[in-house]
């Protein structure tokens, strides 16, 4: 159909519906006018139907008094001849029969023919009119009157002929002026249709033409200003478009906007990326169908109705930092790659379920990779058997592990935020401590022994490695130290160092031990111009003792003669077992030499005082001694021993529980006299 007859179709319809509108506006004006006449004539016609009751009344009850009825029907009859009655009726009054009745009998022509349309406009007839005729309190009749409604009609459409007439003028009337309007305005009208149309072909450049017209020009005006909105808003429209699709692709987050029906509407790059697809693989794919399988983060398979996309789709709730981990198919298992996956929920206006889910996905497999490691450091950290404090770059405390406490007693409360010198022993001098952060500061680390004081005042030593940790400026910002509690390993090098330098059975010096003591005490006689003694001592009769009661009661009796030997010597001296049953006495600072014989023969005398074993038995033993001076018979430590056993071997040939000086050996008359200690009954037997 042209434009033309779309044009002309509309002022058609346009006429048509304003004339209908007049032809109801005046009909409604006419049933109005006819329903006011109507009540009008209908309250006449009940006055003069009053007036006639009224006046037939006093004929009509002195008539029914007498009982004259043929008066009676000759007055109903004048009634109805009049033409305004149709009938009248002479009731009885208890039972409302009639007794006589006369009824109008209008002829053709003596009203005028209405139409039937017009009773409906005229409404319901007149009521009748009910008189009681009663005479001296005796009800003789009921009279009833009943109003010619076929007259009433008659005058009323008589009267609303006129009317129709000039209504049906004026409706044509206003029906031609209204086509020569419509004609005149129906151009602009028509021109807002056609760039309307081409509005919604999308030609947003189209506006309407001006216009003469006040109303149709200002609608113009509205729909040009409507239309440059419209413009503006799509232009608004198609840069937020444009924006979002670039913060969209330049998102490092994947996108995935997926549909109820699991189709994927809208990808980013990094998506695609991140599951490791081809671009043609996403577009209208279903989410699940893709040549890679899903697990959780423990490493079992994701179930689809777990996966936090159709999660959402179902409970329409979101899901958010969901991990798990994509395989893809035949892969290693250490070719996962890990996800945290967001889903939110789109929902249209009302509705209660999502049309659509927004899916975001972080790859989070170097950060996973680095907590596992992180995981894998603090438990190495918290486990480790070594004390491990972490401080700042300020050298507080920032992290202490568990063997710390076990080792010094501190709890984390105790260390956190503290500097690590809470724990020195005071045992090093602050040179040391100077030298080991100048050690830091220059290489980085430092390792060493050092001793540090738990929390119950003890002191303890420990190997220590302390390293400097530096971020990627090369700017330090923290350090590491750990340590190990040597104690055990002290306590054996001690012990080690122990045995080595005494005696396992006696806890005596041994013969090293005795031969570093007594080079110094050579050393320090040269110097101070002093005397030494060396008493080389053998035991008499030990070798009966270990025959008769045993080695275990021979090593007893080489306990219990040591303590005696040493109870007589002073503090200074050295009193040293060089094996089996020999011992030395080495005395220093000698100032006269008859204290040295008052000694030997204190020791001979302890040595042959009779020794308990246990179980009631008894042993006693003697001592031969052989002394050694220096200066007097060696200048050096081994000339002092040598002499002193030459001396110790003259002593035993002499008779034993006695002893000898190197120079009696050789013969020197200056010697003292040998002061032997007599030997006992029960010596001598044992």
């Amino acid at each position: 159909m042209s434009q033309a007859s779309n044009r002309w179709s509309l002022r058609y319809v346009l006429i048509v519906l304003s004339g209908l509108s007049v032809f109801l506006v005046t009909l409604v004006a006419l049933s109005v006018m006819v329903s006011h006449e109507t009540r009008e004539i209908s309250q006449m016609t009940e006055q003069h139907t009053n007036q006639m009751v009224d006046l037939v009344e006093p004929l009509l009850v002195g008539s029914l008094v007498v009982g004259d009825l043929a008066t009676v029907q000759q007055s109903l009859r004048n009634m109805v001849s009049e033409g305004s009655l149709s009938s009248v009726i002479i009731a009885d009054p208890s039972t409302n029969a009639p007794i006589l009745f006369a009824r109008s009998r209008l002829k053709t022509g003596d009203t005028q023919t209405v139409p039937t349309w017009f009773g409906f406009l005229a409404g319901e007839p007149p009521k009748p009119v009910k008189r009681r005729l009663a005479a001296g309190g005796v009800a003789y009749a009921d009279l009833i009157a009943n109003p010619s409604y076929q007259r009433l009609l008659s005058t009323l459409w008589n009267s609303t002929q006129n009317m129709i007439l000039l209504a049906a003028g004026m409706l044509l009337t206003q029906l031609a002026l209204l086509t020569w309007i419509l004609a005149r305005g129906m151009k602009p009208l028509s021109n807002l249709v056609l760039v309307m149309r081409q509005i919604g072909e999308g030609d947003l450049g189209a506006k309407v033409p001006n216009t003469r017209l006040n109303e149709i020009a200002q609608v113009g005006d509205a729909f040009n200003h409507m239309v440059g909105n419209v413009k503006e808003l799509m232009r608004s429209l198609r840069e937020s478009e444009e924006q979002h699709r670039s913060a969209l692709t330049a998102l490092i987050e994947g996108v995935i906007i997926v549909r109820s029906d699991g189709i994927i509407q809208t990808y980013n790059p990094a998506a695609r990326c991140m599951l490791g697809l081809e671009s043609g693989q996403l577009a209208g794919a279903l989410l699940r169908d893709h040549c890679h399988s899903e697990v959780r983060e423990d490493g079992t398979p994701l179930p689809v109705d777990q996966h936090p996309v159709w999660v959402t789709l179902h409970t329409g709730k979101p899901v958010t930092n969901f991990v798990m981990g994509i395989l893809p198919t035949g892969a290693a298992a250490n070719s996962t790659r890990w996800l945290a996956i967001n889903s939110q929920p789109l929902f249209s206006e009302g509705g209660a379920q999502p049309h659509a889910v927004v899916m975001s996905i972080s790859d989070i497999t170097e950060r996973k990779e680095i907590d596992d490691r992180l995981r894998l450091a603090a438990a190495v950290f918290h486990n480790s058997h070594e004390r491990i404090i972490i401080t700042d770059a300020s050298s507080r405390i920032v992290a202490v592990n568990d063997a710390f406490t076990e080792i010094t007693g501190f709890s984390q409360t105790d260390a956190i935020g503290k500097n690590p010198s809470f724990i020195r022993s005071g045992r090093h001098e602050t040179a040391f401590y100077k030298t080991m952060w100048d050690c830091i500061h220059q290489n980085g680390y430092w390792r060493g022994e050092i001793w540090n004081r738990n929390k119950f005042g003890e002191i303890f030593p420990e190997w220590i490695s302390i390293s400097a940790v530096k971020n990627e400026r090369e700017v330090v910002t923290h350090y590491i130290s750990i340590a190990t509690n040597i104690s055990v390993i002290k306590q054996a090098e001690d012990r080690l160092r122990h045995l080595a330098h005494y005696d396992a059975l006696t806890d005596l010096p041994n013969r090293l031990l005795l031969q570093l003591r007594l080079d110094h005490a050579v050393e320090r006689a040269r110097r101070q111009h002093h005397r030494v003694a060396v008493l080389y001592m053998d035991l008499d009769r030990f070798k009966q003792v270990n025959d008769k009661y045993g080695h275990e009661a021979g090593d007893d009796l080489l306990r219990i003669i040591s303590s005696r030997f040493l109870g007589r010597l002073r503090e200074e001296d050295t009193l040293a077992r060089l094996g089996g049953d020999e011992f030395v006495v080495l005395l220093e600072g000698i100032n006269q030499v008859d204290n040295i014989y008052n000694l030997v023969n204190d020791l001979i005398r302890l040595a042959g005082e009779s020794v308990a074993l246990g179980d009631g038995r008894e042993a006693s033993v003697g001592v031969t001694i052989g002394v050694s001076l220096f200066p007097d018979d060696g200048k050096t430590a081994e000339e002092l021993l040598s002499t002193a056993d030459t001396a110790l071997y003259k002593a035993k040939n002499a008779g034993r529980n006695t002893y000898r000086t190197f120079r009696e050996s050789q013969g020197n008359a200056d010697a003292p006299a040998i002061i032997p200690v007599p030997m006992t009954e029960k010596d001598r037997h044992t």
